[in-house]
């Protein structure tokens, strides 16, 4: 994925943007380059095995390519573990529906 973020540096996150909806914890916060980027966090406290943290974030991964995604914020995506638990459809219409409540309390530029 081309706008993941990659450096540990860039994962510091506002403590006070946050939502969780479900198996999900997302923080966000204004972009800090050009294009928006997005990040996937799932410890290996939460999921011991490396099989489980591999398929949370591959199904973080598939469920942001069906949903657009706010072009002015970078997001940081933190799996639960009832991650594991969720169906394609689920997780796509949660994706939706968190981000939703997020930009619904961002500030206008009016």
């Amino acid at each position: 994925m081309k706008n993941t973020i990659k450096l540990h540096k860039n994962f510091k996150f506002p403590e006070n943007n946050w939502l969780t909806e479900g198996p999900l914890h997302l923080k966000w916060r204004p972009k800090l380059f050009e294009s928006p980027q997005f990040g996937f966090v799932a410890t290996k406290k939460t999921f011991p095995r490396a099989v489980d943290r591999n398929r949370a974030k591959r199904l973080l991964r598939i469920w942001i390519r069906a949903n657009t995604l706010p072009k002015d914020l970078d997001l940081l995506f933190v799996a639960r573990p009832s991650i594991l638990e969720i169906n394609y459809l689920d997780g796509a219409h949660l994706v939706k529906t968190v981000v939703k409540k997020i930009t619904k309390t961002l500030p206008t530029d009016k």
